[in-house]
């Protein structure tokens, strides 16, 4: 079972006693278990928050969903959560003939999808400040009770941390055309990647600068343009604004290099500042490693993870992510995320492909303009050995961001191993111009393509998802 799905448990009494975390308090009365630090759900309390939700007006979702739910949720109170299959869902609330066959008509999963957004649009928007809530977890229909944690709870728990804030700016008096298209070139190039959230462009005396004990961080990148006989230069230099510290700083020699070349280059310097082996990532995570938060650090130390192979990090960015989406649940990048590395533990089961493939549908469906949840997409298909659709996720993930030198690498890798060459060695080529530090079993593979020699090629891919893996292990 998915570990998101085990978070609550329902305990059916036959006389009074105590189970696990749950206490049964009668013969007639069922608990839940909800979290370890919370206190069990009472049936009276499930029915009592089924009911609110339901006659609210401002809970949005079809009646067929209501329908849904309410089925759901008195097999559950029943003690009957083994009839709570796509199945039964199909033929007792949608319908369906009794030959219904959940892999052909894929009607159930379809409107779990959208009986999760709209719990979760609910809970965080109409009623934020709930003692109680009812989520559909990704993985299977049995909902689960969650109570609000008490304040001495919220506590004890690590932090949520955001995407750090990035403002651009370019030095005072160099409003001429050239300064601003370059800027304009940069945000351009920085967006799509979205490691960072962009500041204001214009900063301003009230513009704020964050605490110690802040959530996110602020770094700004200034931007100045330089004409000098006639040679154009970029110089550029990076701060910490949480602690006023000079990161990284050069000047660039832009020559009169064409629009192609230059724009290149350009996307070079974004994977060095903001990609997520560049400076201001690099920083953030060596702050989350020494003191773990959900939310932006987990998904920082969950790519750290995928990238060292390194079981006790991927362990823990796990459990991190997963504790974050239950917090947040609608938040595609988290889900993105946690999909890419179920898919990397060694050994894949069947069922932890699917519920990958769940959280990657279901971040594709929240932001389908995210590379990286196209990425996530392409990395699960091909685990589950669906070729075509592997192939079509990553070259989305390649249109949406053609300058994440990192994700360049992977999809590149997964389509040259699915002997897709000249779509993937392409994307290495990219990856090496954006930066020349590509991976070494990249660099080799390339060499052994180009001299024609297919296997030496293939086995030079294999090698790093073996080594990953040994490691993993």
């Amino acid at each position: 079972m998915p570990a998101l799905l085990e978070q609550t448990a329902l305990v059916p009494a036959k006389k009074p006693k105590h189970v696990g975390n749950g206490i049964v308090v009668s013969e007639r009365t069922t608990s839940f278990v909800t979290r370890t630090d919370e206190l069990p759900v009472s049936e009276q309390e499930a029915r009592a928050e089924l009911e609110k939700l339901l006659a609210d007006p401002n809970f949005r979702s079809t009646e067929r969903n209501r329908r849904f739910l309410r089925y759901v949720t008195e097999k559950l109170l029943e003690g009957n959560a083994k009839r709570i299959k796509a199945y039964s869902i199909a033929v007792d609330v949608f319908g369906r003939p009794e030959d219904f066959d959940p892999g052909l008509d894929p009607i159930v999963r379809i409107e779990a999808t959208r009986l999760r957004t709209s719990l979760a649009h609910y809970y965080a928007g109409v009623r934020p400040d709930h003692a109680l809530r009812i989520e559909l977890p990704r993985g299977g229909y049995q909902p689960v009770f969650i109570r609000q944690p008490t304040v001495s709870a919220a506590r004890s728990r690590a932090a949520f941390s955001e995407r750090p804030r990035l403002l651009v700016s370019i030095a005072a008096g160099q409003a001429h055309s050239n300064a601003q298209e370059l800027l304009e070139t940069f945000l351009s190039l920085i967006s799509p990647f979205q490691t960072v959230t962009l500041a204001p462009l214009e900063k301003d005396e009230s513009f704020p600068i964050p605490s110690a004990s802040s959530s996110e961080s602020l770094f700004e990148l200034q931007l100045s343009f330089r004409v000098l006989n006639q040679h154009e230069s970029l110089g550029w230099q990076l701060i910490d604004r949480s602690g006023d510290e000079l990161l990284a700083s050069a000047r660039e020699n832009l020559g009169q290099e064409r629009e192609g070349d230059l724009t290149l280059r350009l996307a070079g310097l974004t994977n060095r500042l903001i990609g997520r082996q560049g400076v201001i990532n690099c920083r953030e995570l060596q702050r989350d490693l020494a003191q773990p938060t959900l939310g932006h650090g987990s998904l920082l130390r969950a790519f750290h993870g995928l990238r060292t192979g390194d079981a006790g990090v991927q362990a823990r960015a796990r459990k991190d992510l997963e504790a974050s989406l239950r917090e947040r649940p609608s938040d595609p990048s988290l889900q993105a995320a946690l999909a890419l590395l179920l898919t990397a533990l060694p050994e894949p089961r069947c069922d932890r492909l699917q519920f990958a493939l769940e959280l990657a549908d279901g971040a594709a469906s929240l932001d389908p303009y995210s590379a990286t949840t196209a990425w996530a997409r392409a990395a699960v298909h091909s685990a589950l050995k669906n070729v075509e659709a592997a192939k079509l996720a990553g070259q989305q993930a390649v249109c949406l961001n053609p300058n994440d030198r990192e994700l360049l690498v992977e999809i590149g890798r997964l389509l040259c191993l699915a002997d897709e060459w000249e779509i993937g060695a392409p994307l290495l080529e990219r990856a090496q111009l954006l930066d020349g530090s590509v991976d070494l079993s990249a660099s080799l593979a390339l060499a052994a393509w180009r001299s024609g020699s297919l296997d030496k090629a293939r086995d030079q891919l294999a090698a790093h998802l073996v080594d990953s893996v040994s490691v993993s292990a």
